[in-house]
């Protein structure tokens, strides 16, 4: 749904929806088998070598493609690929695992569903509480 198509429904049954991402997003134990599967398939396909786990290396490809996704043009840099693998290596471990990027999934999908909704909403005069979008218990901006 474009920004612009949002007037087209019911401002109630736009903020039913803006809530309930909002807590699927919030709890991704909520995302149920079918999203947590497609998501476990992407892992897989930046897990080049099927170690069950990342590396700077893998990561590399999965920073291009946010990159691309985020309308940006140009390739990340090593600087980029470091700061962005730190980010994502909730545990220091040096890699990767699947629970690290299903939270960065997550991260980004409520970020990319709710922050329009929300701004239309401000728009329309809609006091609702702030967004802040969190990954984890930490506020971040992922590059």
């Amino acid at each position: 749904m474009a920004l612009q198509d949002y007037h087209k429904y019911d401002t109630e049954f736009l903020v039913q929806q803006y809530e309930s991402i909002n807590a699927m997003y919030d709890n991704p134990e909520l995302l149920g088998e079918s999203h947590v599967a497609t998501m476990r398939r992407a892992f897989q396909s930046y897990d080049k070598d099927g170690n069950g786990v990342l590396d700077k290396y893998e990561v590399q490809d999965l920073l291009t493609n946010h990159f691309k996704e985020s309308g940006r043009t140009k390739k990340p840099k090593q600087a980029d690929i470091e700061e962005f693998f730190a980010q994502l290596d909730d545990d220091h471990s040096q890699e990767i695992d699947f629970e690290e990027f299903k939270l960065f999934l997550v991260f980004n999908m409520k970020k990319r569903l709710l922050e329009p909704l929300h701004d239309y909403f401000s728009e329309c005069g809609l006091n609702l509480e702030p967004l802040i979008i969190k990954k984890g218990e930490e506020e971040k901006d992922l590059i």
